[in-house]
This record gives C-alpha cells, structure tokens and sequence, in this order.
C-alpha cells in the first residue's frame, strides 16, 4: 500500500483513499480502531487527526465500549466530547466513576438544566426557589457535585435548616437576589462526595 504523502503527490486518489479509510479499520486482534488506542493513550492530537479522516466516534470494541469510554485524559477527552452523543457521554462518566478517576469524570458528566442553574446560584450565593417532593422550598446552595454519580446538592434551607437534595427531583427552579445570611447551627450531613470544580469557600 502506498503511503499518505505518495498517494497526494501522485495525485492518486484510490490509494489516498484506501489510506484514508483504514481510520476505521479495526485491529484483529483487539476488536479496536485506531481511535481507540488513541484515546487509551490521551492521544488528543491523533485523536483529533483520526476523526478528521472519517474516523467513528461510535465504533464499539467487541465488550461494547466507544473510544470515549476508553479515554485517559481530560485533554483527550475534549476531542471526543465534541463529537459525543449525551448517553455516550453518561455511560463514559460513569465508568470513570466507578474506576475512581473523579477528575475525568467532571470533564465528561452531562450537567442538567437544574444543576446548572443551581450551580449559578451556588456561585452568586443566590437565593434559590424550587419544588422538592411536592413540597416548595427556599434555600441557599451550599456546596454541589455528584454522589454515587448522582447529582446532589447540600442546601441551608430557610426557616428548616441543612437539606441535602437530588437534583433530579428539584423542579420549577429559580433564582433571585443575593440570598440572606445565614443563621445556621450544627455540623451539615455528608451530601456530596465530589465537589463540583472552581467551588467557592467551603462551609
């Protein structure tokens, strides 16, 4: 087989793209594609390269994994976000969770609407309103991040006290003015097991 650089100065366009086309070849012998290897490796260059010349962002290894399920890295990580689907992305995450590589995980989690508001507030230190369980709430985000790989949300809540909250199940959330200070006694409960980076102080 010719090489890249004589198939384009021969001007021959079947052997460029049979080179071209081997970005999705698969390897025999580990059921991957050269995706994958590069993004075992935090590859983002070769990464980025590879999808450049048709490489599939999508293509699974014989045990059902994407390259992004494969990544190394943040910087790696970066390349494949911008061509990952939402539930490639979730189940990237959660593997990261379990094989305890928190960092990487905070790079590929998908972040609701919910959180990301209340992640605005967290930030602003802003008075949040919403409905938990049926019932309407008042608080202050006090810290916020993942358990189990679940969002959750340590909360003051005006009036009842530390509240720990899933995200999940906050609805009609929104944000207000500067949220009053507090007047909060007692040590809070343990709600988040990652914080969420570039946090504010700490309670």
């Amino acid at each position: 087989m010719k090489t890249i650089f004589q198939a384009a100065h021969e001007n021959d366009l079947d052997a460029l793209r049979e080179v071209l086309a081997s970005a999705r070849a698969v390897d025999p012998e580990t059921g991957w594609t050269a995706l994958h290897f590069a993004a075992s490796q935090n590859s983002a260059a070769a990464a980025g390269l590879l999808l450049e010349a048709g490489a599939a962002p999508d293509a699974l290894t014989p045990a059902g994994e994407t390259p992004l399920h494969l990544v190394a890295g943040a910087e790696v990580a970066r390349v494949l976000l911008a061509v990952a689907d939402v539930s490639t992305r979730d189940g990237a995450a959660r593997r990261t969770w379990r094989e305890g590589s928190f960092t990487l995980f905070q790079e590929l989690a998908v972040r609701s609407e919910v959180y990301l508001r209340l992640r605005e507030a967290w930030l602003g230190r802003l008075l949040v309103r919403g409905v938990y369980h049926e019932e309407a709430r008042e608080f202050r985000v006090m810290k916020l991040g993942w358990k189990d790989a679940r969002e959750r949300c340590l909360a003051w809540q005006y009036g009842k006290g530390w509240r720990c909250f899933e995200v999940a199940d906050l609805s009609e959330v929104s944000l207000s003015g500067e949220a009053p200070e507090l007047d909060r006694a007692g040590k809070p409960p343990v709600c988040v097991e990652l914080l969420d980076e570039g946090a504010p102080a700490s309670v």
